[in-house]
């Protein structure tokens, strides 16, 4: 897996850790050119500016808010301290990679109109936090909606589904119960969750079937209409010829037309003209 930064006109590429490593390195003072108060720590939005710079197109600020705050703890997502950089573009590139992946699984799932409903929503965050996924955060973050039941955006999600729940969080919210009890707890929600998972990934690959065949479809459909549109434009070609060899035979039959009774005219004229001579012959031989 190789690794590409870039910043400015300098471009790093290979192994990630190699290269992070460089990065940290060599450009000692990024951190510096973002510290506008020199005070040894930047805002979400300076953090969200260099990860942009370093990682394009990067996350946006409520990811970078949501990463400082899985460093820091809830409520403290809106600064950076200098020595936490590593740790800080560490987590933003595990958000950032999982986002694609998160995109092309809703897209998946995703309704004409680009929502998903809340059922799939839930498919998501037990596929994505798996065995980490805690039921009262999934709760929470429904009662947080604005209109239950509607359809979920992207940007609805993408926050709470990167924010993977920790094993300590799990346990931390299971009744007080023995010991083995409490194992026995995370097991079978372990085997609820695998199985919930295997549903979810065969729902996946039953709407990547149909979307495979959907465009198998509107391929055909668009290869049926291309053949359409090049046979109506032969079509009106062949009704444009047909029409310009109208036009020319009717120009020409009038052409003949006019000639027909220009010739005519003038055997008239040269009739009348006979005609007027003979007279006029008459007429001498009369006064002889």
């Amino acid at each position: 897996l190789l690794y590409t930064i870039k910043f400015e006109d300098h471009v790093l590429l290979g192994p990630c850790e190699a290269v992070m490593t460089t990065f940290l390195s060599r450009f000692g003072d990024v951190f510096d050119m973002y510290d506008d108060l020199l005070c040894g720590e930047i805002s979400a939005q300076a953090l969200c500016n260099l990860y942009r710079e370093m990682r394009h197109p990067g996350v946006r600020v409520a990811q970078v808010e949501a990463g400082l705050e899985t460093l820091y703890g809830e409520g403290l997502g809106d600064a950076l301290e200098r020595e936490d950089l590593e740790a800080a573009l560490e987590e933003l590139d595990r958000r950032y990679f999982l986002l694609k992946d998160l995109v092309w699984e809703f897209q998946i799932l995703a309704r004409p109109d680009g929502l998903i409903e809340e059922k799939d929503a839930k498919l998501l965050f037990t596929a994505t936090h798996e065995h980490n996924f805690s039921l009262s955060r999934y709760e929470r973050w429904l009662a947080s909606r604005r209109v239950r039941g509607a359809g979920v955006s992207f940007l609805e999600v993408d926050v709470p589904l990167c924010n993977i729940p920790t094993p300590d969080e799990i346990i931390a919210q299971l009744p007080t119960l023995p010991r083995e009890k409490t194992q026995d707890r995370i097991k079978t929600a372990s085997v609820h969750d695998r199985s919930q998972k295997i549903g979810y990934m065969q729902k996946l690959q039953q709407l990547k079937d149909k979307r495979a065949e959907n465009l198998s479809k509107r391929k055909n459909i668009g290869d049926e209409f291309k053949k359409y549109e090049d046979q109506r434009k032969i079509d009106k070609e062949e009704e444009r010829r047909r029409a310009e060899e109208a036009e020319l035979q009717r120009l020409e039959e009038e052409r003949r037309r006019a000639d027909e009774r220009e010739r005519l005219a003038m055997l008239e004229r040269d009739a009348a003209e006979k005609k007027r001579l003979q007279e006029l012959k008459d007429r001498a031989g009369t006064f002889h």
